[in-house]
Order: C-alpha cells, then structure tokens, then sequence
C-alpha cells in the first residue's frame, strides 16, 4: 500500500502535479493574470473591446436606474429565497468541485489537456475572486436585503453587493472551460448553463440586483477567456 502510494505520487509529481509543480502553476497563472491587468486600460478603448462594453454599460446603467429595486421588492417569499441561496451555493460547490477532481484526474491518467484545462478554470475562479473583492470594496454597494430597513442598493454606503462575486466566479470557471474545449458543444452549453443558473438565482436568493448580476457576468467571462488563450503552455 506505501508501495503504491508512493509510486502514485511520484508519477503526479514527474507531470508537475505535485507540491511543487502545482505552486509553479499558480505561480504562472498569477503572473499572466497580472500581465493581463496591466493592459486593461488599452484594452478598453480598442474598437472590438467597445462592441461589448458599451452595451453591457447601457444595460447596467438602465438596470440600475429602472428595474434593480423593482425586481428585488418583487421577491417577497422566504421559502424562494433559502432556495435560490441553497441552489446557488451547491452550484458554486459543484464548480470547483468538478474542477478540482478533473485535475486530480489528468494528473493520474496522464492527460496533460485535461489538467491544464481544469487547473486554468479553477485558476480563473481564483482570480475572479479576487478581482470581486477589489471591487465589491471599491463600490461598496448595498445589499438588496438590508436588516430592519428597504434597501435603495446606494453604491458607497455600506455593502458589498457590486458585483455579484458568484457569477464572476462561476462565469470565469464556465468561460475557462468552453475556450479549452470549443469543439465539444455540451461542455460548453453546460458549463454555461450552470453559470447562468447560477447567477440569475443570486436575484431571488436577495444578495444582489439585476446589474450586479449583468456585470459580473461580463467580467467573469473576459477573465476566464484570458486565462484560457493566454495562460501557461496555450
């Protein structure tokens, strides 16, 4: 049994799945999500940037402006809440789990294209994270479900609803994923649909609006799409 252990994670390790070859990953990963951050304000203003961005700014400024405190007041039942809440978190959990055992499993089958490709969609969570959490502090949004009183979903007054952190986070996952897969249609159209899943219950689960949905989608799926075109070995 030591015997077979020990020879499992040798032969982990000589793939770069080991302690150390997943620390160089990371490592990479970082460096290219960084590289990619710092060509952010060029990238916005190119012309093929634009045909995206100013529509989803549109719908944003719409969304807050008409439809976010509609929507969110029209959710009124309890038990629809703790479900939507439920729903979403088993999802995320799903996510990363899948993720994590399909690179466990291109580490021990010797499959380089499925480690890289779940190392990179997990990678891209990680990193959409990390980017909601800059600017969940950076908007500081309230909560469409404030304790004791209505929210007006006021941005620099007490909140961290801006951007929706799941949906970036299960949008840069799903984004990673499709890019490394474009030719098989059902990993692409289910990863995106638990995505979507995913995000359009944060409404009626009470934790965000419609635009903080709108947003995080969008930026989960320019991370993840960078992660996958530009990461390590691509």
């Amino acid at each position: 049994m030591l015997l077979a252990s020990t020879l499992s994670f040798a032969q982990t390790d000589s793939a770069g799945c080991g302690v150390r070859g997943t620390g160089e990953r990371i490592g990479s990963n970082a460096g290219v999500f960084l590289h990619g951050l710092k060509g952010v304000p060029r990238e916005m203003v190119r012309p093929r940037n634009l045909a995206w961005e100013l529509p989803v700014a549109a719908t944003t400024i719409v969304l807050i402006e008409k439809a976010d405190l509609p929507t969110a007041d029209a959710v009124t039942s309890k038990s629809l809440v703790r479900t939507s809440d439920r729903i979403t978190n088993i999802g995320i959990a799903a996510e990363l789990g899948s993720g994590s055992i399909a690179y466990g499993s291109g580490c021990r089958e010797g499959n380089s294209r499925l480690r890289e490709s779940a190392f990179t969609a997990l990678a891209a969570a990680g990193e959409a994270g990390v980017s909601d959490l800059v600017l969940k502090l950076a908007f500081d949004r309230q909560f469409p479900d404030l304790p004791g009183k209505k929210s007006k979903g006021d941005f620099w007054s007490g909140g961290r609803s801006f951007p929706s952190g799941h949906t970036m986070t299960s949008f840069a996952f799903a984004s990673a994923i499709a890019h490394s897969y474009p030719e098989k249609k059902w990993v692409k159209w289910g990863a995106y649909g638990l995505a979507t899943t995913i995000s359009v219950l944060r409404v009626p689960a009470k934790h965000h609006f419609p635009s903080d949905i709108v947003v995080g989608g969008a930026l989960g799926y320019v991370i993840g799409a960078y992660a996958a075109d530009h990461g390590p070995g691509r």
